[in-house]
């Protein structure tokens, strides 16, 4: 009875206003309505002054300005497009699995030195997207595409180089990255099959960047879906029908980052938003030192980011194949939620630079 009292006494007070209920408490005159009020209230129809007083009760959407819709046509094709890869990665990881808890963790090790020693280039990406936003504002097609193609030059030659000193060193570096006895075969065999497409994985940088910096994230949207298609179809291939294991994933990560690069390309050589002529020169001594000076906080910052999830996978590596396969899945969830806050920064990238 005090619960049904209290919520009478609730309902009462939240509608007396709005729709015409007297409060308790008081007594309220009754009023005839003319006989058309009361055939309109017998078929359950609100009284002439209630729309008027319902009008006031409607919530009001904000309307969006130009660059809100700005805002939006970008963004969410880049989120889209940046949850592309955590998610196949997921699906990859769940096949992995079925090889058994040291396979899943030596690929965790191998993917945490990957990220760690090529993701600190993003830079790549980050400082080319508002220097070509910024030509292509001022209409200089021709400083777009040296732009790109100079950051092309600067991505090849450190992926290059890093992917050597990598395949050169590799049983130390896993080691060093906590891979034990028994994960650590699984770690060297299937980093040295995703490696040899690192130089592909940094241009790729570079050209998502050039994409962004003419305000067009769909397009890499669709050649991510049509790559990660072909990631899926290599992963089921390589792992149950020729029975590669770890270096058959690590082969299937790899057609999809070089698929995906070559799509990119092509796409804006047919657009001729890069130029072939201009791919044949090489960067300047001045543009690489201004690509480094840029790209040195991002570095710190990606490093220190990455760093940290290293360490928490190199102590989970000494705790044994379960927990670092455990470690490796949670990395695996919370890369895809992170991933999903990057497209207002992809946004702004491509329109500080032109508003």
């Amino acid at each position: 009875l005090v619960s049904r009292s209290i919520l009478k006494m609730t309902m009462a007070a939240a509608f007396a206003g709005p729709l015409g209920c007297r409060p308790l408490g008081r007594r309220r005159p009754r009023t005839r309505w003319p006989s058309s009020t009361r055939a309109c209230a017998s078929s359950h129809t609100p009284p002439p002054s209630s729309p008027r007083r319902l009008a006031r009760l409607r919530i009001r959407l904000p309307t969006l300005s130009p660059l809100d819709r700005n805002i939006a046509r970008i963004m969410i094709p880049a989120v889209a497009t940046l949850s592309l890869d955590p998610l196949v990665a997921l699906a990859d990881t769940a096949l992995i699995g079925s090889l058994g808890a040291a396979a899943l963790g030596g690929v965790g090790i191998s993917t945490n030195v990957f990220n760690l020693t090529f993701t600190c280039f993003n830079f790549l990406q980050m400082a080319t997207t508002p220097q070509i936003a910024l030509a292509n504002g001022r209409g200089d097609a021709d400083e777009a595409s040296r732009i790109a193609t100079q950051s092309l030059w600067i991505a090849l030659v450190v992926g290059a180089t890093a992917t050597t000193l990598l395949f050169l060193f590799t049983h130390p570096v896993v080691r060093f990255f906590g891979a034990s006895e028994v994960v650590a075969p699984f770690a060297v065999a299937h980093l040295r099959a995703r490696i040899i497409a690192a130089p592909a994985f940094l241009s790729t940088m570079v050209l998502q960047g050039t994409f962004r910096g003419h305000q067009d994230t769909r397009t890499p949207f669709f050649v991510g879906l049509f790559s990660n298609f072909v990631n899926i179809t290599a992963f089921y291939t390589l792992l149950r029908v020729l029975k590669l294991g770890v270096a058959g994933a690590g082969f299937a990560v790899a057609s999809q980052q070089l698929t995906f690069c070559a799509g990119l390309l092509i796409i804006l050589l047919r657009r001729r938003i890069i130029r072939v002529e201009h791919m044949t020169v090489p960067p300047a001594p001045a543009r690489i030192a201004s690509m480094l000076s840029t790209g040195i906080a991002l570095t710190i910052r990606t490093f220190s980011i990455f760093s940290t999830v290293s360490f928490g996978m190199a102590v989970a590596g000494g705790l044994g194949a379960a927990q670092t396969a455990a470690f490796e899945i949670a990395r695996q969830i919370f890369a895809l939620c992170a991933r999903l806050f990057d497209g207002i920064s992809v946004a702004a990238q491509s329109l500080i630079p032109v508003e």
